[in-house]
């Protein structure tokens, strides 16, 4: 009798194992193994070499000091106002820096017009649009984040005119200026086409003619949003 259960034993164990062997080269499922390796997922690097265009928009504020050597008289004005636009660029990553070149646009209109404290009923008024900028960036990236300086050339229609009484015209000055630009700003990889970001620049123009002169320092922090062409 021992005999016998041992060798229905011994052909159950057979049968078992023979259809557990099936049933893995059949394709069927089995229970994971909880202690089986796993490796990580692997991380893909973010790559910011590409063509990009975006829109921008924020606040700037200007300080004209200028004067009028007619009526021996400096004026100090000041203007806080809405400024957005667009821009286009280019950079090259290489390792964890980043090289490139932007061209910006932005409407502004940063000018104002103030009394005389000299000769009662005369006004200053100053006039700035249109602000074009070309500039170089260099930056540092940790992944997906892009910390960058940038400068280069700026330009704008700026005006300078002083009214007397009744507005009549005693001089004025009003021409395409040039000037130059710093700044320095931070862009987020949101997505490997979407880079989201923020910008401070510093802008400085000299204007006038030979009874006005004047200079102007802009400054603005402007939102921005690019969409970049290129490798992912």
């Amino acid at each position: 009798m021992a005999g016998t259960k041992t060798l229905w034993l011994l052909l159950a164990t057979t049968v078992w194992a023979a259809s557990a062997t099936f049933a893995a080269a059949d394709g069927m499922p089995r229970a994971p193994d909880p202690y089986a390796y796993r490796p990580a997922p692997a991380f893909l690097e973010y790559n910011w070499t590409g063509i990009y265009v975006g829109a921008h928009a924020g606040v700037g504020t200007a300080g004209w000091d200028w004067s009028n050597d007619s009526l021996l008289q400096e004026k100090d004005q000041r203007r806080t106002a809405f400024v957005g636009g667009t821009h286009i660029g280019i950079q090259k990553q290489w390792n964890w820096i980043v090289v490139g070149a932007e061209i910006s646009y932005s409407w502004a209109d940063l000018g104002t017009t103030g009394g005389s404290t000299v000769v009662a009923g005369t006004t200053h008024t100053s006039t700035l649009n249109d602000l074009l900028m070309v500039t170089g960036r260099l930056g540092a990236v940790d992944q997906n984040m892009l910390a960058y300086f940038k400068g280069g050339f700026a330009t704008a229609d700026i005006g300078l005119q002083s009214n007397g009484p009744g507005g009549a015209l005693i001089t004025s000055s009003r021409d395409r200026e040039y000037g130059w630009v710093g700044g320095l700003g931070f862009e987020y990889g949101w997505r490997p086409d979407i880079i989201v970001g923020v910008e401070y620049d510093f802008v400085h123009f000299s204007a006038g003619n030979n009874q006005l002169s004047g200079g102007v320092d802009i400054q603005t922090l402007m939102a921005r949003v690019n969409y970049k062409f290129g490798p992912h």
